[in-house]
């Protein structure tokens, strides 16, 4: 398979469908089309074009849309892959904020992916030295999660195996725009105990902040199939997770267990990062000893008015 794609610009030149009919011959993989020149309607013809010319000839080529936002020096280059969404900007006079927002792919329905997934196992032939080469292999857990890792990344899925946490090492874990999926896996042991190591190590834990929703699968594959036996999964509520009380440090404490990094920007703080400028010492040194990046630095002279 081929991983390097070809992304063409089209303009007024490549508008014909002829003409988007050659590129796409040739290996145009993305149409790319610059929305900083002409007009969206014209843009939007030009698309449709397109899109009619490749489904004509059912080749899988994608459409890119650049958009451009332009304020005094300052440029933004974003990427989003994605089957649907919108970017919202806000444009302030010390920032500027980009938010951004897609449908990804996820997994609409984990039976269904999973069934797949066993196809997928199922077709991997043995290699020349014979079966029992395979089989040496099939009985090591990183097997499976590196043809999971293969799989999902040639698909463009975020995924990442070996997800080190406080207590243990999750086998995977898959990131979409609105569900994180965690993954451990066994090998001739049922599912139900894959799930249960998810939640005695906590895997799902490091995640529990994130507004996402969060779902947990075990796999069970077997050295005899050498393909996945059995599976379960558990679609978590955040809301339903009891939080976990922490004690009310004050700055003080956190301070003198941290450094100053837990120093906030309040009157202290701000005495002492204008006596250290005033001092003579570089931006550059107050970050490092005020435990902040030299951006935060400046940007608190800034607001404080004393560098402009």
């Amino acid at each position: 398979m081929r991983r390097t794609k070809i992304v063409c610009t089209l303009g007024p030149a490549s508008s014909r469908p002829e003409i988007m009919e050659e590129m796409l011959r040739s290996g145009m993989n993305v149409a790319r089309f610059n929305f900083s020149h002409g007009t969206h309607e014209g843009h939007g013809k030009m698309i449709a074009t397109f899109r009619a010319v490749r489904d004509k000839l059912g080749v899988p080529a994608a459409v890119m849309r650049r958009v451009s936002v332009c304020t005094y020096e300052a440029e933004i280059n974003l990427v989003i892959h994605s089957d649907g969404g919108q970017i919202d900007f806000e444009i302030a006079e010390d920032r500027i904020t980009v938010r951004a927002s897609d449908v990804g792919p996820g997994i609409p329905d984990i039976d269904k992916a999973m069934t797949l997934m066993k196809s997928y196992f199922a077709s991997i032939p043995y290699p020349e030295g014979g079966k029992d080469v395979l089989a040496d292999m099939q009985k090591n857990e990183y097997y499976y999660e590196t043809v999971f890792y293969i799989m999902l990344s040639m698909m463009n899925i975020a995924v990442l195996t070996q997800v080190k946490s406080c207590r243990g090492r999750a086998d995977a874990v898959m990131f979409s725009p609105h569900t994180i999926f965690v993954f451990e896996i066994k090998i001739n042991k049922p599912a139900k105990e894959a799930l249960a190591q998810i939640d005695e190590k906590g895997y799902m834990v490091p995640f529990e902040a994130d507004d996402r929703k969060l779902v947990k699968i075990g796999i069970s594959f077997s050295t005899e199939t050498r393909t996945i036996e059995d599976w379960e999964y558990k679609i978590m509520d955040n809301g339903s997770t009891k939080p976990t009380h922490k004690k009310a440090y004050s700055v003080e404490e956190k301070r003198k267990e941290h450094g100053n990094a837990y120093l906030p920007w309040e009157k202290v703080a701000d005495d002492i990062l204008i006596n250290f400028y005033n001092e003579g010492k570089t931006i550059k040194e107050i970050a490092e000893i005020m435990e902040r990046s030299i951006g935060a630095i400046q940007s608190r002279l800034k607001k404080l008015g004393i560098i402009y």
